[in-house]
């Protein structure tokens, strides 16, 4: 089951990685700014799932490098859409106000998990050692995204 999530977050951030690339035409202000920060958050992801399936070494400092990005991303996505920032080419939906309060829950709890990630980093040292929680990361993005983002 973990190497399956595991599989499933890689595939993930990948296509993260490279719809953001182009899924930024047009973009202005505050969307612009989001689709950036949405951007660096899988940029972020797909170097530790490089590390996870074992492409690149599991390397403590990049790990804590990037929980620390990570964490700041989260802690600023409440900020990142203000009431009814919908213009094109946003991916939010409306479900963000209406369910705000939920809304607010999930980016806690990525920072949450990305904190917990860049602690343990230190105590990570092989692909397996990462997996688990980069899976439960993979699994607060997934959620948020199926809540909240315009389906594919």
């Amino acid at each position: 089951m973990i190497k399956r999530a595991a599989l499933i977050l890689i595939a993930f951030g990948f296509l993260w990685v490279a719809h953001g690339a182009s899924g930024h035409d047009g973009a202005t202000g505050i969307i612009k700014v989001r689709m950036n920060e949405m951007e660096q958050l899988g940029s972020q992801m797909n170097t530790l799932a490089k590390m996870a399936k074992g492409e690149i070494p599991v390397n403590a400092k990049q790990i804590t490098a990037s929980a620390t990005e990570m964490v700041r991303i989260a802690d600023n996505i409440p900020d990142l859409f203000p009431p009814n920032s919908l213009e094109k080419p946003s991916e939010a939906t409306a479900t963000i106000w209406s369910n705000w309060p939920n809304f607010k829950i999930e980016a806690a709890s990525l920072s949450v998990l990305a904190s917990q990630l860049g602690a343990d980093a230190g105590t990570l040292s092989t692909p397996k050692d990462l997996q688990n929680q980069l899976a439960a990361i993979g699994k607060t993005c997934k959620t948020c995204h199926k809540a909240y983002r315009i389906k594919k």
